[in-house]
């Protein structure tokens, strides 16, 4: 019997872009414009600056650009720092099947392959697609077991993701596929404690680099395991992945996962998403003021619970992990978007007040709901008002996922928003019709130049 790497090996060598569905190309594209310009805004953070100029501290050959930035590096690090950036913010996409954020890992290893080779838009995208694919189907076998004990999906699924787009785009034969799996097998890591943190970011970060590390040092000859995937003491097994190697045999490349990808409306984490929606819907309809509201209940599934730990966020990177914080929005201005997530505006004294009438509870019935239809966080938000009335909503699933996508002009909008904190207008709407049109583009140094910030920004750290 083949081994999983064997398996995957054989699926990436084999396939190319000419064998996948339009419409999973079209979300890959959807996914790259997405995620470019998460991580041009993603560099105004404090955890990227830092990240940018331990960079440059470190020096190198100067292969990669550094999104949002001037400054080019070597692979390995531009890939570093770019998944920080493409993470910090939250404002990345999201899959149940891959157990976390798939492409702030694949872009920036899959852009920084990309750029060793200088290899077409195409070879670019379709390394991405197939990241993506192996990720989500492999992210399906550990299961939420994985999650539940305290992995982030985005560290740990996230590095063999990251390290087949590598392997793909750098054209690497099946032997050497094999060994780029096992390699990035050793280098999976990331827990939830540090969700809130500026470490969070650094599992999409680290994902991205070993991922690359791996395929380059494959490409050059390192060995690993073959069964580093299902062996005794191997990935799936360590991490505590579930018994269904069988489904990752059969499924590679049937119903591409990309399809399930969730894009967000909202910089936080996805899991206050449908919380989000339910309020604002509450708040047009009944048309209420945050005033007229004496309490309010959000019941999502019990893993939710135990991700969105800070009931009193101080700081935005908290925030964004605070279902009482994002209903409080909500509810207060309507809306829920980047300046919300400011430290100032997360510890304004009118929010701070209104986060304690807001409980968040734990409803059994939601873990149901949530297996059966493959969705993330069910929520249900009643609020009562002062003068008695009780309202409520449930929303399964937020804006954005798969029941409700995010249109093109949609993600265009939401990118021009994020790139235009770094590029001028010109430049963000020049980048965007290069992307959107990828697959017609000769050299991917022709996006990458598009790119540069050709003025002094504030790389403080």
């Amino acid at each position: 019997m083949m081994k999983l790497a064997e398996i995957i090996a054989q699926y990436v060598y084999e396939t190319d872009i000419q064998k996948i569905p339009k419409a999973v190309v079209n979300k890959g594209k959807q996914c790259l414009l997405d995620t470019i310009g998460v991580s041009i805004f993603g560099q105004c953070f404090r955890a990227s600056k830092i990240a940018l100029n331990l960079a440059l501290d470190m020096g190198g050959k100067e292969q990669s650009l550094i999104l949002g930035s001037p400054n080019y590096t070597n692979a390995y690090w531009a890939a570093f720092v770019n998944g920080i950036s493409a993470h910090v913010a939250d404002f990345d996409d999201s899959s149940v099947d891959f157990k976390g954020h798939p492409s702030s890992v694949l872009m920036p290893a899959a852009l920084a392959a990309a750029e060793i080779k200088n290899v077409s838009g195409i070879k670019l995208l379709e390394g991405f697609i197939l990241g993506n694919e192996v990720g989500s189907k492999l992210g399906q076998v550990m299961g939420w077991n994985h999650y539940n004990i305290g992995w982030h999906g985005t560290g740990t699924v996230g590095t063999i993701a990251a390290s087949v787009a590598a392997a793909s785009i750098l054209d690497l034969k099946p032997e050497q596929i094999i060994r780029t799996i096992g390699i990035a097998a050793s280098s999976a890591a990331g827990i939830r404690q540090n969700f809130g943190t500026m470490t969070k970011s650094f599992h999409a970060g680290q994902a991205a680099a070993a991922g690359l590390m791996a395929a380059l040092l494959a490409e050059k000859g390192f060995d690993a395991s073959k069964t580093a995937l299902e062996g005794d003491v191997g990935f799936i097994k360590v991490f505590n992945g579930s018994d269904t190697i069988s489904f990752l045999r059969e499924k590679l490349g049937d119903n591409y996962s990309i399809k399930n990808l969730a894009f967000k409306k909202y910089p936080s984490c996805a899991g206050t998403h449908a919380a989000v929606d339910a309020a604002l819907f509450l708040k047009k309809k009944y048309r209420i003021e945050y005033w007229q509201i004496d309490a309010v209940e959000c019941a999502a599934r019990p893993n939710i619970e135990s991700i969105l730990i800070y009931n009193r966020p101080q700081t935005g990177l908290e925030a964004k992990f605070s279902m009482q914080y994002c209903t409080a929005c909500a509810l207060i201005n309507g809306k829920l978007g980047i300046q919300d997530f400011e430290d100032t505006a997360v510890q304004e004294s009118e929010v701070q007040e209104f986060v304690k009438k807001i409980r968040f509870i734990s409803d059994p019935e939601f873990e149901k709901v949530a297996i059966e239809r493959n969705l993330l966080a069910p929520t249900r938000v009643k609020i009562f008002l002062k003068d008695g009335q009780k309202l409520e909503q449930t929303v399964l699933e937020a804006d954005g996922g798969p029941l409700a996508p995010l249109s093109w002009g949609d993600l265009e909008k939401k990118y021009l928003e994020c790139a235009t904190t770094v590029f001028s207008p010109v430049q963000a709407e020049y980048v965007k019709k290069t992307i959107m049109d990828i697959e017609n583009l000769a050299k991917i140094k022709d996006l990458t130049d598009q790119m540069v910030v050709h003025r002094k920004i504030d790389q403080g750290g």
